[in-house]
């Protein structure tokens, strides 16, 4: 009996030592945002799509994006973003590859401008 109880709380600590740290481990790497892989359309993406999308952009910044297009209409282009408070040339070029501005009567991406 005393080899079974010895074996449980051998069990237990081998629970709590590897088992508990990597179920919180996954939890975390679950919860970080990731980029996407496909550029997002800057006319129709959320304020949460966009803030994972872009670098340098955070939740308050693309939901001005997302106020500022709804105030004004959709964008024209990738470059138009700079009109939006906040948003720079600097941030605009290095998010080009994550963005794009779908063409609504082609359905297809406008050209790139810069």
């Amino acid at each position: 009996m005393t080899t079974l109880v010895n074996h449980r709380r051998t069990f237990a600590r081998m629970l709590r030592r590897l088992v508990l740290p990597g179920v919180l481990l996954a939890c975390l790497l679950a919860s970080i945002p990731v980029a996407a892989d496909d550029p997002v359309d800057v006319n129709t993406a959320t304020a949460e799509e966009l803030a994972a999308a872009m670098t340098g952009v955070g939740l308050k910044k693309a939901m001005a994006i997302v106020a500022y297009r709804e105030e004004n209409g959709p964008f024209a282009s990738i470059d138009d973003l700079m009109q939006v408070r906040g948003i720079g040339p600097a941030t605009v070029d290095s998010n080009r590859g994550r963005l794009l501005v779908m063409d609504p009567d082609a359905d297809r991406p406008v050209p790139k401008s810069g």
